[in-house]
């Protein structure tokens, strides 16, 4: 066999290898954050800039179930990251938490959220709205929304002064989950 023949084939078994050791990750991420929880659950999505640190700080809170990335808010159907990111879809990029109502109440989860992510902007609200990284509640009911704006104004009235808080409190509309290597990115990251 010749040399370039050799460098060829292992730069194929490399590749190779590559992609298993990455599917094995993707299989250990997603076993070890299997919830066993069994209990009643609340559901809350919230859009924050880019998914992944939201995700990972909400999958540190005590009291979340599990975490899901994906899309929502906007009106095209089983969008994908690329058409997401380019404005195509209206969609935000967002995380689905569920957690645990016994542990932690929705408003814990609100103020959780504001205090992870940027909610300011300068830009106008009309071209702000359609962002995939825009700052939003998705609310499912008229007491979520009642929670959202309530601490969303505690949180404008903290600011005063500063830049504007941007958070929109949206109805929530089709979660569309994330591509797989989206998912826990951040977790992925630091093995």
């Amino acid at each position: 066999m010749t040399t370039k023949r050799l460098i060829a084939l292992f730069v194929g078994l490399a590749a190779v290898t590559g992609v298993l050791v990455f599917a094995a990750r993707q299989a250990q991420l997603k076993a070890a954050t299997a919830s066993a929880f069994t209990g009643p659950t609340e559901t809350a999505v919230f859009a924050g800039g880019c998914f992944w640190g939201l995700q990972a700080a909400f999958d540190e809170m005590p009291g979340v179930v599990s975490t899901r990335a994906g899309y929502t808010g906007g009106s095209s159907i089983n969008p994908t990251y690329e058409q997401v990111v380019a404005g195509k879809t209206g969609h935000a990029e967002a995380v689905e938490v569920m957690f645990d109502p016994a542990r932690v109440s929705f408003e814990q989860v609100v103020r959780h959220f504001f205090a992870h992510h940027r909610s300011t902007s300068d830009e106008p609200a009309t071209s702000y709205r359609k962002r995939a990284y825009r700052s939003a509640i998705f609310v499912s009911s008229p007491a979520q929304h009642e929670v959202a704006e309530r601490v969303r104004d505690e949180v404008v009235e903290r600011n005063a002064g500063e830049k504007p808080v941007a958070t929109l409190i949206e109805n929530a509309t089709t979660f569309w989950e994330a591509e797989a290597y989206q998912q826990k990115y951040l977790a992925q990251c630091a093995h």
